[in-house]
């Protein structure tokens, strides 16, 4: 789980001559290397080994998320699915991969997390919701207005702009 531990070991099984002889082991190995246009080029079965990245250090998880997001509509549903994830930093990435892919489905689940109890999940959503700007999300952004934290409102501001939706001049007035 420690991502210096994980890195080591890779240099170790490369240096040996090692090579792996299943499909999870050897997207294992490319992240450890962190050769993630691989990772990419695999497609879907790479897509959780990435999300399980999300939990490790920045670099690795800010290149996982531009991994997935080249995977794209594969990695919607565990995405989706990881927004649920009792850790945060797995949700905050989960919210930034799937504004990134900007596919729809994400609309409604995103704004789920507008209320997350984690500000910094709160604001990655509403970021994914600026990126993605479905009138579907106007009433939570609407909501999201009297967030107690600035950026929140913020964003949500924002998304409503790029909404354009007229039900939002009131509140944002």
């Amino acid at each position: 789980s420690n991502s210096v531990v994980r890195e080591e070991s890779v240099k170790a099984l490369h240096k040996i001559g090692w090579t792996p002889k299943t499909d999870e082991r050897s997207i294992k190995f490319l992240i450890g290397q962190k050769d993630f246009n691989r990772c990419a080029a695999i497609g879907e079965p790479a897509v959780i080994p990435l999300i399980n990245t999300f939990n490790t250090d920045s670099e690795t998880r800010n290149e996982a998320v531009k991994a997935i997001v080249k995977i794209g509509e594969p990695a919607i549903n565990p995405l989706l699915n990881a927004l649920n994830n009792p850790n945060p930093v797995i949700r905050r990435k989960a919210c930034d991969a799937l504004g990134d892919i900007g596919d729809p489905r994400a609309v409604i689940p995103l704004t789920e997390r507008l209320n997350d109890p984690e500000r910094y999940v709160k604001r990655r959503a509403a970021n994914a919701l600026i990126k993605i700007s479905d009138d579907r999300a106007v009433n939570p952004l609407i909501n999201a207005l009297n967030d107690p934290e600035y950026k929140v409102r913020m964003r949500a501001a924002e998304a409503l702009g790029n909404i354009g939706d007229k039900k939002a001049i009131k509140p944002l007035e």
